[in-house]
């Protein structure tokens, strides 16, 4: 028997869906770079809302959309494609926090909380996150 004309029986497809839902460990929702670089940034617009004051022209949304352009820009270098779409997400956010504000640990520490990484912060030294 036939379905739809695609050549393949019923079996033949339940068997195909099966293979890839088990190559994605049967998680159908996978998280792209992009929700959470706009998740991570309404958690700091939520709690930090003094940030949206210091956006360029007060617009979350345009801040966004320039975020996204720098994403975009992250996911065209092939080296950069190593990485979580959550770790990109989270170092945009955190330079961009670093660029508006002086006083960028105490937000950029909260998100990091919320997102569950957890760094090792030494001044003046680089950060180390362990996963």
């Amino acid at each position: 028997m036939k379905h739809y004309g695609s050549g393949y029986t019923p079996n033949e497809l339940l068997r195909m869906e099966l293979a890839i839902l088990d190559k994605l460990h049967w998680d159908l929702y996978i998280g792209k770079p992009l929700d959470f670089l706009t998740i991570f940034h309404a958690l700091v617009a939520v709690g930090w809302p003094h940030v949206v004051e210091l956006l360029p022209q007060r617009n979350p949304s345009l801040h966004v959309a320039s975020l996204t352009k720098q994403l975009q820009h992250c996911m065209a270098g092939h080296q950069l494609l190593q990485f979580k779409g959550s770790t990109l997400a989270l170092v945009i956010i955190t330079l961009e926090l670093e660029r508006l504000m002086p006083d960028w640990y105490a937000p950029i520490s909260d998100l990091l909380k919320k997102a569950q990484v957890h760094i090792n912060f030494v001044p003046d030294q680089a950060l180390s996150f362990v996963p």
